[in-house]
């Protein structure tokens, strides 16, 4: 039985009527028994027209149709109620919301007392996500979506989205995608099988990835999934793949403590199918206080061989010196003295095996000893004390050394005149040495040596309106091991030090600078020397400098080392324009007496168009080879040996980066990072360790 309720029929005139039902109890016309109330939730529901299936319970709402409970709305132009069940079908378009989020759909069916749902054709918001989805259900105040586009990005058309076969999206929670596709506009730019980002204002996890090619390694996606264990530690876990290496694997630990403390433990591992090799790096640092008075310091540095960086920059963004440096320290601090005792280890590359290092210098263990500057009786000098004792090797060398000293010093500022101040200094010193000899070694050395020795120090400083002088002198002799006598039967007596110094630096404005030095050696010739070392062979070499800031952000550098007799021992020009995150620009160019026949050349630049999200920075170094090894030096020999350029843009809700790199060994790379914002203001920041362990990750290595 279907028929319209008598008493409405007279509201059926009238456009927008509305009539409110407590389900189960129905207000309708006497003609009809009223069910029996029962302690449901209340729902109200409005329409045009409205008619009643008594058998069925069921009410069919049509124009304007609005259902309503405390939490959900639901909109369409024709509604079919199950007022017995609360669900509630619409083949038409409708609209649903819970007052935080909502959507429209092409047809569905939502269950009020359940709060679950199934749709066709739907498409809602959920901030700050937009999605459309050809079937959805809803439940639990999530949604599980088929065939879905989804983006963050409210602008027409968007500027980024995805597609995914399914998403499950919790809002404030989670969002899941499988199979997903980005888009940057209509342009496919990547494909991830598996998507996840959290929603929670401190997620437990955040993904970034980074595309790119590499001419040794192809293709690359390296991600980036940094997991949030506690408010104290953070781990990024590195899944990467090559297209001609097998899979990268690497984990990173961080963690910082309100106290100061903090550190890092980062590993990488590859199996390299170009060298059929496992290579893996293991780097770290710690900082850890025990105590008021008490910390922990160290570095960790160890991996498979020289030039893993230069393959894998994980761990660094150039090519770095084939070495490694371990160290660690026990320090204990006051307000007026400083103990450390610490071990060291430097490894360079082994000349005899590309493939691995050789121990250089080690020093296990190291006690270190110093005191802040005191005075004693009130006499108006500063005291300054420090002790050592060490056991090291040095491979260069072919024995081991213990070795123990002190050196205690007193010095005093003398103002002489308004301008002029004299500080004298003297000091003594104390070393101790017992050299063991390495096995296979034939030298034949002292042990058990104490040598001492002795120390003057004297500066005049003159301040004038030609500039700040300062004249000062330097001696220092030793005693003959074991003894407190001159060592006079040395080759250089004992002298080890007598130089007379002199700088001048003169800033006739505030933006120019004019700085001079140089010294005077008076030590006597080397015993059994052939010649005398004449006046050019005492002349220090005279280093020259000057700088020029004609504008705000223009500078100008000019440096030179020249030793009479000799010549040009280095030189450097350089000029800068701009700051950081500025329009920049700088061009260096530079010479080194140690290669003869380089001059070295840098370009660098920065172009930050105001009012523009585009960047753009690139480097140029060059080597400008002399023609013949000669000093004639043209550009079409330079040879290109590092070069980089960067293209950043800063979009609505995502910034793209790409990057073209030369490595060294001719190494090309191209890359191209997207990181989206998934919302307004969503800009991802660093973690301080990144910057104080990691400096040169900036814009590398969160990807």
């Amino acid at each position: 039985m279907s028929r319209p309720l008598r008493s409405l029929r007279p509201l059926r005139q009238i456009p927008g009527a509305v009539a409110v039902l407590l389900l189960p109890v129905a207000c309708f016309a006497a003609d009809f028994e009223l069910p029996i109330t029962t302690a449901q939730p209340r729902i109200d529901f409005s329409a045009g027209h409205m008619e009643y299936n008594e058998s069925s319970h069921t009410v069919l709402l049509t124009g304007d149709a609005v259902i309503t409970d405390s939490t959900f709305t639901l909109k369409s132009d024709r509604i079919q109620a199950d007022l017995d069940r609360q669900v509630f079908e619409t083949p038409s378009p409708l609209e649903l919301s819970d007052g935080g989020t909502g959507f429209k759909a092409r047809s569905g069916r939502f269950d009020f007392a359940d709060r679950e749902g199934r749709f066709s054709g739907l498409s809602g918001a959920a901030a700050p996500w937009i999605f459309n989805a050809r079937d959805a259900s809803v439940a639990r105040g999530g949604y599980k979506l088929r065939g879905a586009t989804v983006t963050s990005c409210d602008f027409v058309p968007p500027h980024y989205h995805f597609t995914a076969t399914r998403v499950s999206l919790l809002p404030n929670v989670h969002l899941i995608a499988w199979n997903t596709v980005f888009f940057l506009g209509r342009v496919p730019v990547f494909y991830l099988p598996f998507f996840y980002q959290s929603l929670k204002p401190n997620p437990f996890i955040i993904t970034k990835i980074n595309v790119g090619y590499d001419q040794r390694n192809g293709v690359e996606v390296q991600t980036d999934n940094r997991i949030r264990l506690s408010p104290l530690y953070t781990e990024r876990v590195y899944l990467d793949y090559f297209s001609r290496q097998n899979p990268g694997l690497g984990n990173e630990i961080d963690y910082r403590r309100s106290d100061g403390s903090r550190g890092t433990l980062y590993g990488y591992w590859i199996r390299d199918r170009s060298l059929a090799l496992d290579r893996w790096t293991v780097l770290g640092d710690v900082w850890q206080r025990l105590g008021p008075r008490y910390f922990l310091q160290g570095r960790l540095e160890t991996a498979s061989d020289p030039d893993f960086n230069n393959a894998y920059f994980r761990s660094h963004q150039i090519r770095v010196a084939a070495e490694l440096n371990n160290s660690a320290a026990l320090v204990r601090q006051t307000h007026f003295t400083t103990t450390r005792l610490s071990v060291a280890r430097h490894d360079s590359r082994d000349p005899l095996d590309p493939l691995g290092f050789k121990r250089a210098t080690q020093s296990l263990p190291r006690v270190d000893f110093s005191a802040a500057p005191f005075s004693v009786l009130g006499i108006p000098v500063l005291n300054n004390g420090s002790l050592f004792a060490d056991h090291a090797i040095d491979t260069s060398r072919d024995f081991y050394q213990d070795s123990a000293g002190g050196t205690w010093s007193v010095t005093q500022n003398v103002k002489l005149a308004r301008n002029i101040v004299f500080v004298p200094a003297v000091g003594i010193s104390e070393l101790y040495q017992d050299k063991t000899p390495l096995p296979g070694s034939t030298t034949t050395y002292a042990f058990d040596q104490y040598t001492g020795s002795y120390f003057t120090q004297a500066d005049l400083r003159m301040h004038t309106f030609a500039g700040d002088t300062t004249a000062g002198h330097r001696y220092a002799r030793r005693f003959a091991p074991n003894t407190l006598q001159d060592d006079l039967t040395a080759a250089d007596r004992g002298e080890q030090l007598n130089l007379l110094t002199g700088e001048h630096v003169y800033m006739p404005t505030f933006t120019t600078r004019f700085a001079a030095s140089s010294g005077y050696d008076l030590q006597r010739s080397t015993r059994g020397a052939t010649e005398r070392r004449g006046f050019h062979d005492r002349l220090q070499p005279v280093v020259g400098e000057a700088t020029w800031l004609p504008l705000p952000l223009l500078a100008f550098l000019a440096r030179e080392q020249y030793r009479f007799g000799i010549g040009h021992q280095s030189i450097l020009l350089a000029v800068d324009y701009g700051l950081p995150d500025q329009n920049r620009a700088g061009l260096s160019l530079s010479q080194n007496a140690a290669d003869n026949g380089h001059v070295f050349a840098g370009t660098t630049f920065g172009w930050y168009p105001q009012r523009s999200s585009w960047t753009v920075e690139g480097a140029l170094r060059y080597d400008l080879h002399g023609v013949g090894g000669g000093s004639e030096y043209r550009l079409d020999h330079a040879v290109l040996f590092e070069k980089e350029l960067s293209v950043r843009k800063v979009w609505h809700d995502f910034n793209t980066r790409f990057t073209f790199r030369q490595r060294p060994g001719g190494v090309l790379e191209y890359t191209a990072r997207v990181e989206f914002r998934f919302g307004k203001g969503a800009e991802s920041k660093k973690p301080d360790l990144q910057q104080e362990f990691y400096p040169w990750r900036q814009g590398l290595q969160e990807k």
